[in-house]
């Protein structure tokens, strides 16, 4: 899935433990918020 793809880049460019920690938490809304642009694309 690409979605998770650039998330796995996302998360090998942001190394250090505090950016890592941030991005566990954004990630779910990341996630939420990239399939809702899907839905959007789709039905435009």
């Amino acid at each position: 899935m690409a979605v998770t793809a650039t998330l796995l880049s996302m998360q090998q460019l942001f190394s250090s433990d505090l950016q890592i920690s941030l991005i566990t938490l954004i990630e779910p809304y990341l996630v939420r918020l990239l399939k809702w642009l899907d839905s959007v694309n789709l039905l435009s």
